[in-house]
């Protein structure tokens, strides 16, 4: 009976100490849930900068190989260019002047001379490159219609010669009708050879 007493008197000390370890373990749960909300809300800023970081990143190495690509292709074609198109002057001059008297006779213009000179590409002021070039500008004074003529320099545009126009003047004929008097300066370039001309006329 004095135990139950006892136990009955200290009844609500013992209610009151539970009372009071269940809310500090209350608190202590809302204080560590409050932590954890914070880390967490921390760590996913973190992952979302270092996904919009990974995004640029992605962006740009696509930029860099875009770049790298465009590069090879440039590369490729100026190889194909120089190797395939642009011969040297002994393999190539013969064949542009013989492409030329083709697309005048093609077009029925008449080419009453054909003049043309050398340059070397880079001057020597320029530096050194990979490889040398020589320009040859080519002058044709040429007569026909207008047509023919628009035919002619379309063509010469289009042809695997390389060419280049760099000047054009049209005349109308001293004595009248549609014969027409065109000067017109074109341009291709060769890959420079050993003994190639330099800024020289021939």
């Amino acid at each position: 009976m004095n135990l139950d007493r006892v136990l009955l008197k200290r009844l609500p000390l013992l209610l009151a100490l539970g009372t009071v370890g269940v809310v500090l373990n209350l608190l202590l749960y809302a204080l560590g849930v409050s932590r954890l909300d914070v880390y967490t809300r921390n760590l996913k800023a973190t992952v979302e900068a270092n996904r919009t970081r990974l995004q640029e990143l992605e962006g740009r190495t696509r930029s860099l190989e875009e770049s790298a690509a465009r590069l090879r292709k440039d590369r490729e074609v100026i190889t194909d260019l120089a190797e395939k198109v642009l011969l040297t002057p002994e393999a190539r001059l013969v064949a542009a002047q013989e492409e030329i008297q083709k697309l005048v006779e093609a077009n029925q213009l008449d080419l009453q001379s054909l003049s043309y000179t050398y340059e070397s590409i880079p001057k020597a002021s320029e530096g050194s490159w990979p490889r040398r070039y020589v320009k040859v500008t080519l002058t044709l004074p040429l007569s026909g219609t207008y047509p023919a003529m628009k035919a002619f320099v379309r063509a010469l545009l289009n042809s695997p010669q390389f060419f280049t126009v760099e000047e054009m003047a049209l005349a109308g004929n001293s004595q009248g009708g549609p014969t027409l008097r065109m000067n017109l300066v074109v341009s291709t370039l060769f890959v420079a050879g050993p003994h190639s001309p330099g800024e020289a006329a021939p």
